[in-house]
């Protein structure tokens, strides 16, 4: 499996718009972007940049069959979500998290067995030093 980035699973057009979206409260395109995809009926956004007076971030939870021209040039993308390659993209996280988790734990299990080593070594020379001088005596 290819791993993607989060942001990998967005694709964006200028100046086109989707109708009957909901107004969401969120007042950077990231969050809008962070809401859309923590809501798994989300499937895209419509941001606008350039609107301080009415809301910005526009969320749509059917298929949108079809996008419109927005008239004034630049000041509204609509982004869609791939919802498969986001699974991908936090299966791959997971994945990658519990892969570092048995990596600790294996260098920690290598580290307690260096230093049983070691004590053992030790304790072998210090018993040895002992019947030397036993035997001496």
């Amino acid at each position: 499996m290819v791993c993607a980035n989060i942001s990998d699973c967005w694709s964006s057009s200028v100046d086109v718009h989707g109708h009957r979206g909901t107004p969401s409260s969120k007042s950077t395109l990231k969050a809008c972007l962070e809401e859309c995809e923590s809501d798994q009926s989300c499937l895209a956004v419509d941001w606008e940049s350039d609107n301080p007076h009415k809301k910005t971030c526009w969320k749509h939870n059917n298929a949108i069959t079809q996008v419109v021209q927005h008239t004034e040039m630049g000041k509204i993308t609509h982004h869609e979500l791939d919802r498969a390659c986001l699974s991908k993209s936090h299966f791959c996280s997971i994945t990658k998290g519990l892969f570092y988790v048995v990596s600790v734990l294996f260098n920690l299990v290598v580290l307690c067995l260096y230093f049983y080593m070691v004590y053992f070594h030790v304790l072998y020379c210090l018993s040895v030093s002992l019947h030397i001088r036993l035997l001496h005596v």
